[in-house]
């Protein structure tokens, strides 16, 4: 049904977007066209070290720039050359891949990619065991099994479905209606299969991971059930954990 509180609309939203991000073991940090912060979640800034009043939506980029300078979080040298090195780079909004050693040991696995309308994404992963079971492996001559090589890019998003509001709330529909489309885009670019099931075991919400892994055209899978979707095998292996997860368990499997 149509909402008729935009603003508490969007709240609820952007709650059911932290929560599902803060799930994750990798951080995420996401900085507007203006290098200021758009959403983050709590390995982002478990990771980093970064304390929480840091996070807050509208933190420039230049701050956490600072605050690592002010730690000794990067080599020695001019503090404003540094940040004007980083903040440069961060303005280019390039693609990048890179390794950062922490200063308490632990090795960092940084992606950065743009976002069409100016700004970047950058997914943080901790590779301090895979990189050194790798080294291992090279000194041993050993061959490593497949199982040491983690997959590590994981988002969720938990994304509702955001209405328009009646005529006299269009700029905050609007706003909403943004929303709406920068996470779906986050969504879409994670390679894992996000979806949403109501009571019904009907799926209000699907990002495009599921349409490729089902096979099914991108949309398509909003307004199926779950065992016409995953077909009866599978459902006959996770039908009772959606059931429980239905009743208000939280389930692993």
């Amino acid at each position: 049904m149509p909402s008729t509180d935009p603003p508490a609309e969007l709240s609820r939203c952007q709650d059911m977007l932290q929560a599902g991000l803060d799930l994750l073991d990798q951080g995420i940090s996401v900085f507007d066209a203006q290098l200021r912060l758009v959403a983050w979640n709590r390995p982002f800034l478990d990771l980093l070290e970064f304390p929480a009043h840091l996070a807050r939506v509208g933190t420039p980029f230049a701050d956490f720039i600072r605050y690592n300078i002010d730690r000794g979080e990067y080599d020695p040298g001019d503090a404003e050359a540094l940040l004007g090195e980083r903040l440069a780079a961060a303005g280019a909004f390039a693609a990048h891949v890179s390794e950062r050693r922490r200063p308490n040991g632990r090795l960092l696995l940084l992606r950065g990619e743009p976002l069409p309308h100016g700004g970047f994404v950058t997914l943080y992963s901790d590779v301090t065991e895979q990189r050194y079971l790798e080294h291992l492996s090279e000194h041993q001559n050993l061959q490593l099994d497949e199982k040491v090589r983690r997959r590590t890019a994981q988002l969720e998003n938990a994304n509702a479905n955001l209405r328009r509001a009646n005529a006299e709330k269009e700029q905050i529909a609007a706003a909403l209606g943004r929303s709406e489309a920068r996470l779906r885009l986050i969504n879409d670019t994670i390679p894992i299969l996000i979806g949403y099931v109501d009571h019904n075991e009907i799926y209000q919400y699907a990002n495009k991971g599921y349409s490729d892994w089902y096979g099914l055209p991108e949309g398509q899978v909003t307004g199926r059930s779950v065992i016409e979707v995953t077909g009866p095998e599978v459902y006959a292996q996770v039908g009772d954990y959606v059931r429980r997860a239905l009743a208000g368990q939280q389930v692993s499997y």
